[in-house]
């Protein structure tokens, strides 16, 4: 059998989106701005808004964007989301609940 290999995948530094090797653009920022020795980017649109200080969070086609205000959300979060709240009956200050009944 003849071995694939694992193309390495890695995450756009603005919007999160995947980019596949070969891809994309390398940003080198200076070395006091930044830890990281190049920021891959998906496009030439990422790496704008990366270099205008724009909030990823704000921007609709992001990933962040889509995490913040919940738009991919699978089956079970939605489950979980629309189970709704049961009400208890509980003692109003010092009275008991049997109390409050019988009144």
């Amino acid at each position: 059998r003849a071995r694939r290999m694992a193309l390495r995948r890695v995450n756009d530094a603005f919007s999160g989106v995947r980019v596949h090797a070969g891809h994309g653009i390398r940003f080198v920022p200076n070395l006091a701005s930044s830890t990281q020795p190049s920021l891959p980017f998906l496009s030439k649109k990422s790496l704008v808004l990366f270099r205008k200080k724009k909030q990823p969070r704000r921007i609709p086609w992001t990933v962040l964007y889509r995490k913040a205000h919940r738009k991919n959300m699978t089956e079970e979060e939605k489950r979980r989301r629309q189970r709704k709240v049961r009400k208890v009956a509980r003692p109003i200050g010092g009275a008991d609940l049997e109390t409050i009944r019988q009144k």
